[in-house]
């Protein structure tokens, strides 16, 4: 099977290397290849991907092959990865206020140049601190983060502009200097010299947002953020951030004990800005020693959220496929109960358990699961799936035509095609169950299994 290279360069694609410097040796022996076949004075020839063993891929038409390397603010590197001769190299000048201006404006529509402006100016200020630490590896603070601020205070609905400045409202201060904690100083450890930037960090961002440096201080240091369960909005309210929860599950006969979890004021601020994280998909890096609770809190917001989470532990020894997955013997039983876990789930949702016939289908089939009798199981949810799939079908179908309310029809509708087409991909894994493991017999299966982070991912886990 063609890789993802080989694939774009007989299509004739356009490919880019991200941080080509980073690549491995093998990688960039590869990409030499490619570019020194695109190098001046080979007229009426083609880009050729050798391949070791298979011959040479001769691109397709209008390929083109970029690659880009990042460099640090204070000194320009040459480049001496592997083939770097083969490219032009191209360098891009870091942008300036005027340009931050306009791609902070046009980005986020609803900030109003009053606020950016200060916003600008406040991270222009940042930046050269962040070279001051006592940590062995100080965070830049770049482009990205002033990004995320801004991302973050238009959440929070700026109030709009007066003639008394952007930061007359002390609740906005408030918001304004919460988020900048969080994105610039959340970082920095405990050592003095970083206690020292924290507080030059503190009285950059209280100055330029008007803000008092006492009132700044005790709103680092003696804020206590509140924790409120709302059952009947489904919201979790923590500090200055809300996040949904789930609903209950109808079929759970007792709530599962959760593990006590002491909401100090250290672990609220951390909590708050778990779910600060949360509200906008950021990627959150806890750091701390063993024991403090970097885990825990991230479990128990799942636990009130009731969202499932799957914690997986990495170490030298994990490598992608246990992440990713991938192909695995599989034993007809076990791809008969994940069937059957599916199946059984779709049927509730489709046909009412009250009946007898229903619950009396329910029990035959887990019989023919109990006695290995895979032919009758194949049997038994392909029926079910084709009675479904034409049950759902004249259903949504009636109820378009019906003088109900637009907006009711609508979210039956949408359930009914959902259930469909859960259905229809049922019946293809049951036509390939028996396939495999009833027509042909076959006691072993190789399978593609999925990943413990694939499952999350399609799943919308945290």
């Amino acid at each position: 099977m063609e890789g993802a290279l080989t694939k774009a360069v007989r299509a004739g694609r356009w490919v880019v290397f991200d941080d080509i410097d980073r690549a491995s040796t093998e990688m960039l022996v590869t990409i030499a290849g490619i570019t020194r076949s695109l190098r001046p004075g080979r007229h009426g020839r083609r880009a050729e991907l050798p391949i070791p063993g298979r011959g040479k891929v001769e691109a397709g038409d209008g390929f083109a092959i970029f690659a880009t390397r990042s460099t640090s603010l204070d000194a320009f590197s040459p480049a001496i990865f592997l083939g770097h001769q083969e490219f032009r190299e191209v360098v891009l000048e870091a942008p300036t206020d005027s340009d931050i201006f306009e791609i902070l404006s046009a980005r986020y529509a609803s900030l109003p140049a009053e606020l950016i402006t200060p916003l600008v100016s406040i991270w222009q200020k940042l930046r050269p601190l962040a070279k001051i630490s006592g940590q062995v590896k100080a965070r830049s603070i770049g482009l990205r983060d002033l990004e995320k601020w801004c991302g973050r205070i238009e959440r929070s609905n700026p109030p709009a502009p007066s003639s008394v400045g952007p930061f007359a409202n002390p609740a906005f201060q408030d918001e304004v200097m919460l988020e900048a904690a969080d994105i610039f100083i959340a970082s920095l450890d405990t050592k003095p010299s970083s206690i020292d930037k924290r507080m030059k960090m503190l009285r950059v961002v209280a100055e330029g947002i008007n803000m008092d440096e006492e009132r700044a201080l005790s709103l680092m240091d003696r804020r206590k953020p509140t924790l409120e369960l709302a059952p009947s909005s489904r919201k979790l309210l923590i500090g200055r951030t809300t996040t949904p929860t789930a609903a209950p599950e109808k079929r759970r006969s007792a709530p599962a004990p959760s593990r006590p979890f002491a909401l100090t004021k250290p672990s609220l601020v951390l909590l708050e800005r778990v779910a600060a994280a949360i509200a906008i998909a950021e990627p959150l890096l806890l750091v701390g020693e063993t024991g403090t609770g970097k885990t825990t809190a991230v479990q128990y917001i799942a636990d009130t959220c009731r969202k499932p989470l799957t914690a997986l532990n990495l170490s030298m020894q994990t490598e992608s496929s246990d992440l990713l997955g991938g192909f695995k013997p599989i034993d007809a039983s076990v791809a008969a109960r994940q069937i059957h876990a599916k199946w059984q789930h779709l049927f509730c949702e489709s046909f009412s358990m009250g009946k007898t016939t229903n619950g009396a289908y329910v029990e035959a089939t887990a019989k023919a699961l109990g006695g290995r009798k895979w032919a009758r199981c194949a049997e038994l949810w392909s029926t079910s799936a084709k009675r479904a799939v034409d049950k759902l079908s004249p259903t949504e179908q009636k109820e378009n035509g019906e003088d109900s309310p637009r907006k009711r029809r609508k979210v039956v509708n949408a359930k009914a095609a959902k259930l469909a087409v859960q259905w229809q991909s049922l019946l293809v894994e049951v036509a390939d169950f028996d396939l495999h493991h009833v027509k042909m017999k076959s006691k072993l299966v190789f399978s593609f299994v999925e990943g413990p982070l694939v499952k999350a991912l399609v799943s919308g886990e945290w």
